[in-house]
């Protein structure tokens, strides 16, 4: 991608992704209390973790369709699927 109006506007939409999902955050973050559980190798997994990872995710997607979206936060099943893709 050269062309530089496409890619400010790739840009600001990235921007806008990590804003929302850093506003949903603080929002988890600014009550009294939120769940946290624990993944398989005993590190926490909060309520916030997996209301970033899913605007994240869905908001990436609808940007882009042809682009996988691998993460932290991902089933391994979608760790496993990214490997192969690549």
């Amino acid at each position: 991608m050269t062309d530089p109006a496409e890619q400010r506007r790739l840009l600001d939409s990235v921007c806008a992704i990590a804003r929302s999902a850093g506003h949903a955050i603080l929002e988890v973050y600014g009550r009294p209390d939120f769940a946290v559980s624990r993944k398989s190798d005993d590190s926490p997994l909060t309520e916030a973790d997996r209301v970033a990872h899913s605007i994240i995710c869905r908001s990436l997607a609808e940007l882009d369709k042809t682009t996988p979206v691998l993460s932290e936060e991902s089933a391994p099943a979608d760790h496993a699927m990214a490997r192969r893709n690549s």
